[in-house]
């Protein structure tokens, strides 16, 4: 059900860390750059030991809940290891956020997501979702995803007018169904560094312009190094978005429609 800002809800957390267990919490190249400098790394060492699926989650390595469920590898005997660094996924349970239109929605299942997993929180006193949110500091994570979402069609759009082989909407469908994991490995290396790891310390805390930079960066490289081959620079700037896209939740396929839609307009 959509959740308005202004609705009461049982959002008081009470630490007790279910949520921190057997939940897929997905990343962006942002928030590992945010999680590489918590954790004093560089952003393809967190990654690359930090997330799994092409780096688009965090891992569930971590102590188990005696349910079987396993915990996030960044979650220490004191909770949370780098909480003040944690990703939008986890400010923001137990909603779920999406934007329609342009304009943020947010969500949660009829069933309160803490239900089983802190049964106690619903015994804590109710407050405001605009309350809440502001408590979690999710501002600049929501300008991040909002930023790559922006990018993610941009790309899409891009790949859909440099494709010239009819079998690029045919390689595009058998990429997208890929999990993530398989999909980032048919990136070359270079360009699977540049998605997932693009070296912008820096701008960690300008999560706007950390973005813009990304997509100059992506672009850059489309133009440098794809002379004449448009249909391989259409299929790996896809690939590229899809991969951007997976932690916002954007459906692969709805993706690829989205490219080839653009391709269309571009050969009429």
């Amino acid at each position: 059900m959509d959740i308005h800002p202004l609705d009461v809800l049982h959002l008081t957390c009470v630490r007790g860390g279910g949520c921190c267990h057997a939940k897929q919490i997905a990343v962006t190249p942002w928030e590992i750059a945010r999680l590489a400098r918590a954790t004093g790394q560089s952003a393809a060492q967190a990654r690359d030991r930090l997330t799994t699926a092409g780096g688009t989650r965090l891992r569930t390595e971590g102590a188990d809940d005696g349910r079987g469920h396993a915990a996030c590898s960044l979650l220490g005997a004191q909770g949370c290891s780098v909480h003040a660094d944690r990703p939008l996924a986890c400010r923001l349970f137990p909603l779920g956020r999406n934007l329609a239109e342009g304009h943020a929605v947010y969500h949660m299942p009829e069933q309160h997501r803490c239900a089983d997993l802190c049964p106690e929180a619903l015994a804590q006193p109710r407050r405001r979702v605009g309350e809440w949110l502001q408590q979690q500091d999710v501002a600049d994570g929501e300008v991040a995803h909002d930023a790559y979402g922006r990018l993610v069609c941009g790309l899409l759009a891009h790949a859909g007018q440099l494709a010239e082989s009819e079998e690029f909407a045919a390689e595009l469908h058998v990429r997208a169904a890929l999990d993530p994991g398989r999909r980032a490995a048919l990136l070359p290396r270079p360009w699977f560094e540049l998605a997932t790891a693009p070296g912008l310390p820096e701008l960690v805390d300008d999560p706007a312009t950390f973005v813009l930079a990304h997509a100059e960066r992506i672009l850059g490289a489309v133009a440098a190094g794809f002379a004449g081959e448009p249909s391989r620079a259409a299929l790996v700037v896809a690939t590229v978005a899809l991969q951007l896209g997976e932690p916002l939740g954007i459906p692969a396929q709805a993706a690829v429609g989205h490219a080839l839609a653009a391709r269309q307009a571009a050969v009429a």
